[in-house]
Formats: structure tokens, C-alpha cells, sequence
């Protein structure tokens, strides 16, 4: 019987079958990765950060004021619809303390805010006036763990982008919260 490659004819119908085979698997696995490409929604990519800035005016005698600010730049390809920003101390469960940041005035863009590829927007509150707020961060079960301590960004899809605050902010956050009466709220919604 003649052989090619130390094969019989045999032995070369069961490769043939057997390649055949594994062409079919990758085929299919192949439109299958397709398919999930471009009929998945891209995802949103949002940047977030949250921080005490000073607003210096030129002219002004005197310390300049410092602001608790919001910073949210969509880095994705989809516009994505900011509804509102917050505070989350915990990380699921029903130990978790969710509070809603207010955020108004003239000087903040007005919410919702549409944010298109590449744009970002500031929110801005009076840092003296968020720390002096008379409640206190805390999980429900009256514990205070700032490890698990975000800033929350809420989206109009029900997502929600989540940083840890700067330092400085996180410190003076810390310090605030030591010095307000246990089991008070602070202003805004607890979850």
C-alpha cells in the first residue's frame, strides 16, 4: 500500500475528516466573536474625579475660596448623560450608605448634562458649606469605614461611576466627620 509522509490512504481520510471537523468549530466560533462585536453596545468610558480646588480672582484681597468639584470627561465613542453625582461609604448589600450631592447654581452646567465624545464638564459646591453640612457619613449599621468611601457619578442608564476622592478632600472629609454627632444624616438622601 502506498503511504505519503508515513501515512496510508486510510490514516489520510480519518486527518482530512478530523480537520474538517475543527474548521467547523473555529468557523463557527469565529462569527460567533463577529457577531458579539458588533452587536454589543459600546460601553461607557467615563473619567471621574473629585477634589478641593481654590478659585483665585485677580484683584480680590484676601484667602481665596476653596470648592468641592466633580470633574467628568466621556472618553468612549457614546454620548453619555450625567443625572447626578453622590457619596456611597460600603460596597454592596444592604450595609451600603448612598447620599445624593447637590449640586446647584449658576455656575454648575445644568442636570442632566449630555456629554459628547471628548467632552468633559466641572461641578463646583462651597467646600465650607459641604463640610459644615450638619450629618454625618456612616453604613446604616452606624459604622464608619472610609476605605469602602466614593464619590458616585450616576448616568441615565442606571450606571454608576465610582472614584475614591482625592486626598486632601478625603482628609478633610475624615476630620468633618469626627467631629459631628454620631447617627445624624448628612443633607441629601440615605439609602
Amino acid at each position: 500500500m502506498a503511504t505519503m509522509l508515513g501515512f496510508t490512504k486510510d490514516e489520510w481520510e480519518i486527518i482530512g475528516a478530523i480537520a474538517t471537523c475543527l474548521s467547523v468549530v473555529v468557523t463557527a466560533a469565529a462569527v460567533g466573536v463577529s457577531l458579539w462585536l458588533a452587536l454589543r453596545p459600546d460601553r461607557y468610558q467615563i473619567g471621574l474625579s473629585t477634589g478641593i480646588r481654590v478659585m483665585v480672582t485677580q484683584g480680590v484681597p484676601g484667602p481665596s475660596p476653596e470648592y468641592l468639584t466633580f470633574h467628568v470627561v466621556n472618553k468612549g465613542r457614546r454620548p453619555a448623560k450625567v443625572t447626578g453625582f453622590g457619596w456611597r461609604m460600603g460596597r454592596w448589600g444592604k450595609n451600603v450608605g448612598t447620599w445624593i450631592q447637590v449640586l446647584s447654581g449658576p455656575e454648575n452646567p445644568q442636570l442632566p448634562k449630555l456629554l459628547d465624545d471628548g467632552e468633559y464638564a466641572h461641578w463646583f459646591a462651597p467646600l465650607d458649606r459641604f463640610l459644615a453640612s450638619e450629618g454625618r457619613f456612616q453604613k446604616p449599621n452606624g459604622r464608619v469605614d472610609f476605605k469602602d468611601f466614593y464619590a458616585v457619578a450616576f448616568l441615565s442608564t442606571g450606571q454608576e461611576i465610582r472614584v475614591k476622592p482625592e486626598a486632601a478632600l478625603l482628609a478633610r472629609i475624615k476630620k468633618s466627620n469626627a467631629n459631628k454627632q454620631p447617627g445624624a444624616l448628612p443633607e441629601g438622601d440615605a439609602a
